[in-house]
């Protein structure tokens, strides 16, 4: 007796390889969301931080504090975010590195706002991040939150500008403190291809003195162009320690 061949009909086919691409997307997306020492998620929350189309975005708690004075990085961008959280509309963020990924990250100058966004961009393509995902529910207004791109490996880090589609063509650089700091200075040095770093007429002046949640604004000269050692210096108001950073950022 022949068996009869069954055919599954078309549409179960489609469907089962819609799902197969949906759960590896979300599986490419899952593997870009970070997870950070003392980082939590309250899953229940519609709001927390989780895979959300191409980029990982959200709310988050923070169970271990930290006494640490740092001042790190918040912004690196040409153009300047800007939204109306009314009206919200779509952040189109476009690489300034051709022919590489770079990694893209947000977060809020406040360090008591527990987002953030993370997310790949590569020259081909832009990221679209829509306003009204979780910036106009929280009510997270643009001059309180920094974007910046970055080029990482096990040994270092390079921040790289991202360019904010509409924005100006300016460079802008923020920095904030975890602590009340005084007396902000910084100087760039020269990175060559061989790794020697040597001084591009160090800066002597100071910026001032910034609280805690407050952008620091690092000028740029616009006739800069390639790698340099970005050095930064402050004295903690609180402890009287003096609090020393360096970055290496890339200028395009």
């Amino acid at each position: 007796m022949k068996r009869k061949t069954i055919h599954a009909p078309i549409f179960l086919i489609a469907r089962f390889i819609l799902t197969t691409i949906a759960i590896i997307s979300s599986n490419y997306c899952l593997s870009q969301c970070i997870k950070v020492e003392g980082m939590a998620v309250v899953e229940s929350d519609s709001l927390h931080y989780k895979p959300r189309g191409n980029k990982c975005e959200g709310l988050f708690r923070c169970h271990v504090g930290s006494n640490e004075e740092r001042i790190s990085i918040i912004n690196f961008s040409t153009g300047k975010l800007h939204y109306d959280l009314q009206h919200p509309g779509v952040i189109s963020l476009i690489s300034s590195v051709p022919d590489k990924v770079i990694k893209v990250e947000a977060h809020p100058v406040s360090l008591s706002t527990f987002y953030r966004m993370d997310a790949t961009l590569n020259s081909n393509q832009p990221l679209e991040w829509r306003v009204n995902d979780i910036l106009a529910k929280i009510n997270l207004h643009h001059n309180n939150l920094g974007v910046f791109g970055c080029i990482e490996n096990s040994r270092s880090r390079v921040y790289v500008p991202v360019v904010i589609a509409g924005g100006d063509n300016a460079l802008h650089l923020v920095l904030r403190s975890s602590v009340k700091v005084n007396d902000v200075r910084w100087q760039y040095k020269k990175v060559d291809q061989n790794g020697s770093r040597q001084y591009v007429v160090p800066n002597n002046s100071s910026l001032g003195d910034f609280f805690p949640n407050t952008p620091i604004k690092i000028p740029i000269d616009p006739t800069l162009k390639g790698t340099y050692e970005l050095q930064i210096v402050a004295i903690s108001s609180g402890s009287l320690d003096q609090i020393p950073e360096t970055y290496i950022i890339q200028i395009p």
